[in-house]
């Protein structure tokens, strides 16, 4: 009995040490989910390959190994991005076929399936769970300058394309799109009829004077606004941030994206809303 709660707390603890690997990749080196879902699979696949000729409670081993990663993904993934569920069930499913046969064919075909998750599933997940394409009539949105300090609506940019990207300074995933973005601003620096609106929220208590410095610090060339109480925010009815919103042309709201991560092409997803 000692040793089957011996060997339960060794697989958990091992579950835990996979989050902790995940926590200090997504803090340090990045936040791409493929890469994360990749690494997740491995780590726990690679466990049980160490452990399935130790272990004779094997079930154990699978469930126990598994159950610290899918409570990290159900409290901090799946609320921003609910079609990840899936991961949880590929993850117990690698752990399975690692733990109860030792064939190497059997594992090769495992680490295809990690792949094809990883690198051709998770991108099409991420988008249709962050993006909303719709036909909507804009609020009556407005912002203050940060370069001059007066107050501009939508009517003041009539007849051009607007990408609205709502943004904190304490926010990394922001400042990761806005990378994005602004090399995607330099790429339509000739039309003059697209107009880039980086709007720094109020959340986290930010100001305007945070939201100037932040951006001439990180060498964002672009003209910034400021959203007093987050009234516009809350008009587009987000969450959170970041938050992206083009409205055409038509003052029509066609496309609104919540939440970040470099595993989707928000950049082709812009070029083809807008072109």
């Amino acid at each position: 009995m000692k040793n089957k709660i011996r060997e339960s707390i060794t697989h958990f603890s091992a579950g835990i040490t996979i989050v902790l690997v995940v926590i200090l990749v997504m803090n340090f080196l990045t936040l791409d989910l493929r890469i994360v879902s990749f690494l997740v699979a491995l780590l726990i696949g690679t466990y049980a390959v160490l452990k399935r000729n130790k272990s004779k409670a094997k079930i154990i081993l699978v469930v126990l190994s598994c159950l610290p990663i899918s409570i990290g993904y159900i409290l901090g993934i799946l609320p921003e991005i609910p079609k990840l569920w899936t991961a949880i069930p590929l993850f117990l499913m690698i752990s399975a076929i690692c733990v109860f046969d030792a064939k190497k064919w059997v594992s090769g075909i495992g680490l295809l399936l990690i792949v094809f998750y990883s690198f051709g599933v998770v991108p099409n997940l991420v988008e249709s769970s962050l993006s909303q394409y719709v036909n909507e009539n804009a609020p009556e949105i407005k912002f203050k300058a940060l370069h001059d300090g007066k107050t501009y609506s939508i009517e003041d940019f009539k007849d051009k394309t607007l990408v609205i990207d709502f943004f904190g300074t304490w926010c990394k995933p922001c400042i990761e799109e806005m990378k994005e973005l602004k090399a995607l601003k330099e790429n339509y620096s000739a039309r003059t009829d697209i107009e880039f609106l980086f709007v720094c929220t109020q959340f986290g208590k930010d100001t305007p004077e945070k939201a100037k410095k932040f951006l001439e610090a990180r060498n964002f060339n672009f003209k910034g606004y400021f959203d007093e109480d987050n009234v516009a925010h809350k008009q587009l009815k987000f969450t959170g941030v970041p938050a992206l919103v083009i409205v055409n042309k038509k003052g029509k709201v066609v496309f609104k994206h919540e939440g970040y991560n470099p595993s989707e092409n928000l950049t082709a997803i812009i070029k083809k809303v807008i072109d």
